[in-house]
């Protein structure tokens, strides 16, 4: 842009090759010159306030650019241009400093030249498809770094109207290392979940193993009996466990399958020979390990008393056991329709382990918050275990 004192010096050359018509002069009166004078003194001075606004117009986008480009330069963010060969056009200081270029020209070099050789054949490979359509897509490379460092720099960009690819390119070598470190520590704690797991499981055996062998040192009936109760609750308990190592929901059970498995355990023990007709209807749902092993120790308990004075008496007959939601929470239904458990019995070491049974369930039931009741008719048995909504948590929720 030319100055003012250029812009005055080419007025007065070209003034200077005007010529008056001397018969036009001599025809103008002195009023007519003087206001002719007047008019261009005006005019020269609306000229030099238009110069003057053009000025300051020139000195605010001077300064304007120049904050631009201290925005570009010094931006958090790496920012280059390059062409549709992958040549670089410009690039701020910023994205320099990333790849330790410091203040070394960066324009007219191929973006390969600063690539660290992992990231080369890469990055050419899908250059040519992130050109053509840039948008949605980024690439992750590894560029040469100070002292034969790396750096990963995460790039996405946009193609302008002029067809150049305007590139932000984000330092990730930190988040990766990171994210590197948070997998291998979750791959350790893996491994320890799984030492504790497999620990647990032999103090569990180890358990069941004193239980058997002290079965087998009495032929008291009812202290077998009584140990046969204590270790179907103990295998109620490992199959929580097992359930916990193989889900891969954090700290959760999925409900119906460990129910289910459950069942299978009880039936395998109660009744080998399928004499009984086990229906059941379970919605899924996930639970943690504490609700679900409570849960759990009270279908056994239901269901293990079902078969051991109802359905035993028959020999046969028929076991439900449902667990559904509603809007007012899950219910866990046991029902089977075997003899009336108000039938009359003497009150022997069964039946007071039957009582401690019921004290069992009333205390998970109280610590599960739920309303547990029983209803007993001639015709079978029903018991029902009320929990509050956010006991398990629906899948389908």
């Amino acid at each position: 842009m030319a100055t003012y004192d250029e812009i005055r010096r080419e007025a007065e050359r070209r003034a200077g090759e005007l010529s008056i018509d001397d018969a036009t002069a001599a025809a103008t009166s002195p009023e007519e010159r003087e206001a002719l004078i007047h008019e261009l003194h005006v005019h020269q001075i609306e000229l030099e306030l238009q110069n003057e606004e053009l000025r300051r117009t020139q000195q605010m986008l001077e300064r304007s650019r120049a904050e631009y480009m201290s925005l570009y330069d010094e931006a958090p963010v790496g920012y280059l241009s390059l062409d549709a060969n992958g040549v670089v056009i410009r690039a701020n200081r910023t994205f320099a400093a990333q790849i330790g270029r410091g203040n070394a020209p960066l324009a007219n070099r191929h973006i390969a030249d600063f690539l660290a050789g992992r990231s080369r054949e890469a990055f050419l490979r899908r250059f040519g498809a992130l050109y053509r359509e840039p948008e949605g897509k980024s690439i992750d490379a590894w560029f040469r770094a100070d002292a034969g460092g790396e750096v990963l720099l995460h790039l996405s960009a946009r193609r302008t109207d002029g067809g150049a690819l305007r590139v932000a390119a984000v330092d990730v070598t930190e988040r990766r290392r990171t994210e590197a470190r948070v997998q291998e520590l979750l791959a350790q704690k893996e491994l320890l979940l799984r030492e504790i797991s497999h620990r647990t499981k032999n103090n569990y055996q180890t358990v069941l193993a004193m239980l058997e062998l002290q079965s087998n040192l009495t032929d008291d009936e009812h202290v077998v009996a009584s140990i046969d109760q204590a270790e179907s609750r103990i295998r109620a308990m490992m199959l929580v466990q097992e359930s916990l190592s193989e889900t891969e929901t954090d700290a959760k059970t999925e409900i119906s399958r460990y129910l289910t498995r459950l069942l299978e355990r009880i039936v395998s023990a109660f009744d080998p020979n399928g004499t009984v007709t086990i229906v059941t209807r379970l919605e899924s749902g996930y639970a943690d390990a504490d609700t679900a092993s409570a849960i759990g120790l009270v279908l056994n308990e239901l269901a293990t008393n079902a078969w051991k004075h109802a359905l035993a008496a028959k020999g046969s007959g028929r076991l439900e056991v449902t667990l559904s939601r509603s809007t007012e929470g899950w219910t866990l239904l046991v029902a089977d329709d075997g003899a009336s458990r108000r039938t009359a019995r003497p009150v022997t070491r069964a039946s007071a382990d039957t009582g401690l049974g019921e004290t069992l369930v009333k205390a998970l039931s109280s610590q599960l918050g739920a309303i547990f009741d029983r209803e007993s008719t001639p015709d079978g048995t029903r018991c029902r275990l009320r929990l509050p909504p956010d006991a398990i948590e629906s899948t389908s929720a």
